[in-house]
């Protein structure tokens, strides 16, 4: 846009839907395809019509938490070095290989710089690529109440559908909060398997149980549910745990709530939609 204002003779058009006039605010916040990185994201934003960037930017700077800001930044970055990688060497876009590059650079950045964040940023189980084109995330949470209960919450979504199932499950069961979120994790593995789901990225807040999957640390309780997990795993042909704050995870959290209310259900959508609810049978007992 300045070299535009200069009399430079260039597109104005955005490179990434070549359907709008290129600014910041579109770039980075409102172009359909740049919409598509940030509902993928771990931080699964929906970006609001009238916000500008420069609102935008410090709401997500100050939003107190250390991984949201961090991962926001670093797809801001990305963006623009992937505006100008189809501008100047003519590469096609990918969504997902945005959020990839940004989650695994910080990933990068958090081990070699352990004390530089609040949040040791994730954590990964790999397969033929790294996940590198997965389609479907996948967001899931648990609770323990005092009622001798647990509940779990896990929401699946894609790009081009937005959330397509959303699922909760209660269990009479007294565990510890990490047992009840390894078990969840379980649960989510489970369902996307019998989904025949091929590619996916696992989302969870429970940083032990992540750092179980990847190897970090070994619990003796979890190990028979980390065990499981692992093998279901090798089910798809590539696959991602990532660790994420609550803050980011707060579709699988309110969740939680629900199940708790209602129990075992499943929602084809989003469960305000209120559609074609129908229960769910547990995949373990």
């Amino acid at each position: 846009m300045n070299l535009s204002k200069k009399k430079v003779d260039l597109a104005l058009e955005c490179p990434f839907c070549q359907t709008q006039v290129e600014t910041s605010d579109h770039l980075f916040l409102h172009c359909n395809i740049s919409k598509q990185v940030w509902f993928l994201s771990p931080l699964g934003l929906r970006i609001p019509p009238s916000t500008g960037l420069d609102y935008w930017i410090d709401k997500m700077l100050n939003v107190g938490d250390s991984y949201g800001s961090q991962l926001f930044s670093v797809i801001l970055w990305k963006l623009w070095s992937w505006r100008n990688r189809v501008v100047f060497k003519k590469e096609v876009f990918i969504p997902q290989q945005v959020v990839n590059e940004a989650t695994e650079w910080i990933h990068e950045y958090n081990i070699s710089n352990p004390g530089k964040g609040e949040h040791r940023a994730i954590g990964m189980v790999e397969g033929s690529e790294g996940a590198k084109h997965a389609t479907t995330m996948v967001h899931v949470d648990a609770g323990c109440f005092e009622d001798g209960t647990i509940a779990m919450g896990c929401v699946m979504k894609e790009a081009n559908r937005g959330v397509f199932l959303s699922a909760t499950r209660k269990i009479a069961m007294d565990v510890d909060p990490s047992m009840a979120e390894a078990l969840a994790l379980r649960w989510a593995l489970q369902t996307a398997v019998d989904l025949k789901i091929t590619e996916a990225v696992f989302h969870s807040d429970a940083m032990s149980v992540v750092d179980c999957i990847n190897r970090l640390s070994f619990n003796a309780v979890l190990e028979p549910i980390i065990v499981d997990c692992l093998g279901l795993l090798e089910s798809f042909s590539s696959a991602v745990c990532l660790y994420i704050s609550r803050n980011c995870n707060m579709d699988a959290h309110k969740l939680v709530g629900i199940g708790h209310r209602v129990g075992s259900r499943t929602w084809l959508g989003e469960p305000s939609s209120e559609l074609s609810i129908v229960d769910f049978p547990p995949c373990y007992r």
